[in-house]
C-alpha cells in the first residue's frame, strides 16, 4: 500500500467522508484495468477504488471499490454466457491490536454487492507472527 501511495500522480485526496460512522480521510487510488485471453474466453475489468483512514488515528478503516467486469466467452452456451457485470465491494478494517509494536487489524468484513449476488465474509486473526524463525528445511525441493 505505502507504494502506491508515495510519489504517484494518480492517487489524489478526494476530502473528508464518513466512513462506517468515522469520519475519514479519503484518497481515491490509481483506476487498475486488466485484460486476460483465455482459451475459452476473453475478460476486460476496470477497479475505481476509494481508501478510507480515521482522521483521528491516521489507520485504514475501511475500501470501496467499484468493479466492472466484462467476460467474452469465445463459445456460448446453456451454461456459459457472456457477462457484462457491475459490483462494489466494501473492506472494512477494524479491532486493532499491537503485535511486536506495530498495528494490525484483527477484524476484516468483506462485503460484495452485484447485479448476480450479494455476500458477507468475516475474518478475526487471533494472531499474527513477525518475523517467526523458520526452518530452511520446510522450504527444500526434493526430487
Amino acid at each position: 500500500e505505502y507504494g502506491l501511495l508515495v510519489n504517484n500522480e494518480d492517487v489524489r485526496y478526494s476530502g473528508i467522508e464518513n466512513f462506517e460512522g468515522v469520519s475519514c480521510y479519503a484518497i481515491m487510488m490509481p483506476e487498475r484495468n486488466s485484460d486476460q485471453e483465455q482459451d475459452l474466453f476473453s475478460m476486460k475489468m476496470n477497479i475505481k477504488s476509494v481508501n478510507y483512514y480515521n482522521i483521528e488515528t491516521g489507520l485504514l478503516v475501511g475500501t470501496k471499490s467499484d468493479n466492472h467486469t466484462i467476460i467474452d466467452y469465445k463459445e456460448n452456451s446453456e451454461y456459459l454466457k457472456d457477462t457484462d457485470v457491475h459490483s462494489e465491494s466494501l473492506n472494512i478494517f477494524s479491532d486493532y491490536k499491537r503485535f511486536n509494536g506495530v498495528l494490525f487489524p484483527t477484524k476484516f468484513t468483506m462485503i460484495m454487492d452485484s447485479e448476480l449476488s450479494k455476500s458477507k465474509m468475516v475474518m478475526n486473526y487471533i494472531e499474527i507472527k513477525i518475523n517467526p524463525e523458520i526452518n530452511p528445511n520446510d522450504f527444500r525441493v526434493t526430487n
